[in-house]
C-alpha cells in the first residue's frame, strides 16, 4: 500500500453519477482512488497499477463485473486482491454469480456509503494479514503458491513470482502451465511428489497437500534448494514417520513454532499439534526439545 494513503481503491460502475459519489468518499476517507466506467478499462488499469482492493458493478457494458473478475482471478498477480460487487438487482443468482466469479463481498444499490467504507477497511485488514502469511512462507525459504480446483490462483509468494521471472515465465505463461501441464499432476499428486518443470529450465514444483481452506498448496524451488526436502525423507525413513510427520519435525528441528509451522505448510496449528503428538510417540520422547535433539543428532551425524 501507499505510505501517505490507507490504500489503492479502483472502482468500476458505467454509471458516472455512482463513480463520482464513491470517488469523494474514499479521497475523503483517505485513499487514493482510481475510477473505470467497464471491464476492460479495468483490465487495462491493473496491467499498470496493482490496486488494493477493487469495487466493481456487476452489470456493465462491453464486459461485464463477473467475466473481468473471472480474468483477474487466473492471474496470479491480482489472485489476493478482495473484490466487492455492486449491483442493483435483488436476487440469488446475482449474489451467487458474484461470489462463484471470485467476489469476497457484495453491496445492494443504492450504496450505502457508511456500510461501504466499514466493508472496505475490513477487507484490506484480513487482506493485509493474508499477504503477510505469504511473505512468511518467503521468509522461510519456502516460496510457493496457492490455487483452487479451477486452477484459479489463490496467491502467489512474490519471491515465487520472481522465480518463475527469473527463468523466463511470465504472469501469462504461468496461467497457461497450470491449465495444461499441471492440471493433470496436481488432481493425482500426494503430498511429497515433485514435477520437473522443464529438463532445460532448474525449476522443481513440489505438492504440499490442501490448507485449511482445502485449497492446493505448492512450492516451487531450484534443484539445489533440494536438500531440505532431502532431510526430511531422512527423518521419514530413520523413524517410521510420515511424509507431513517429517516435515513438522523437521522445522521443530529448526525452533519454529506449531504456529510458524503451520504457516510454512498450509496447515492449521490444531493439525501440526497432532502430528506432534504422533512424532512424540514414534521418538518416544515428550517434549520438543527432546525431539529436535534426536532430530538434529540425525541430521548431522
Amino acid at each position: 500500500m501507499d505510505n501517505d494513503t490507507k490504500g489503492i481503491i479502483l472502482t468500476a460502475d458505467d454509471d458516472s453519477q455512482t463513480l463520482g459519489m464513491i470517488n469523494t468518499v474514499l479521497i475523503k476517507a483517505g485513499y487514493s482512488s482510481l475510477l473505470a466506467m467497464d471491464g476492460e478499462q479495468v483490465l487495462s488499469i491493473c496491467s499498470r497499477i496493482v490496486p488494493d482492493l477493487i469495487l466493481m458493478d456487476a452489470f456493465m457494458p462491453q464486459l461485464d463485473g463477473f467475466e473481468t473478475c473471472r480474468r483477474l482471478r487466473k492471474d496470479p498477480l491480482f489472485a489476493h486482491i478482495p473484490v466487492i460487487f455492486m449491483t442493483g438487482l435483488d436476487h440469488d443468482d446475482s449474489l451467487q454469480l458474484s461470489f462463484e466469479a471470485g467476489a469476497i463481498d457484495y453491496l445492494k444499490k443504492p450504496i450505502n456509503l457508511n456500510e461501504l467504507l466499514i466493508r472496505i477497511k475490513s477487507h484490506l485488514q484480513k487482506s493485509k494479514s493474508y499477504f503477510a502469511a505469504f511473505e512468511s512462507l518467503d521468509n522461510n525459504n519456502l516460496t510457493g503458491f496457492g490455487f483452487k480446483d479451477d486452477l484459479s490462483f489463490s496467491y502467489i509468494t512474490p519471491n515465487a513470482l520472481k522465480l518463475f521471472e527469473k527463468y523466463g515465465y511470465n504472469r501469462i505463461d504461468l496461467v497457461e502451465l497450470f491449465s495444461s501441464k499441471l492440471k493433470t499432476w496436481i488432481q493425482v499428486a500426494k503430498p511429497g511428489d515433485v514435477f520437473l518443470l522443464d529438463n532445460a529450465v532448474s525449476l522443481i514444483i513440489s505438492y504440499s497437500g490442501r490448507n485449511s481452506a482445502n485449497e492446493y498448496v505448492v512450492r516451487v524451488y531450484e534443484k539445489e534448494e533440494i536438500k531440505e526436502d532431502q532431510k526430511c525423507l531422512m527423518l521419514q525413513q530413520a523413524f517410521g514417520l510420515t511424509l507431513r510427520e517429517a516435515q513438522v519435525l523437521y522445522y521443530i528441528s529448526l525452533g519454529k513454532s506449531n504456529k510458524e509451522i503451520g504457516i510454512i505448510l498450509g496447515i492449521s496449528s490444531r493439525t501440526v499439534d497432532k502430528h506432534t503428538e504422533m512424532i512424540f510417540q514414534k521418538l518416544m520422547v515428550d517434549n520438543r526439545t527432546s525431539a529436535a535433539f534426536i532430530a538434529n543428532q540425525h541430521l548431522n551425524a
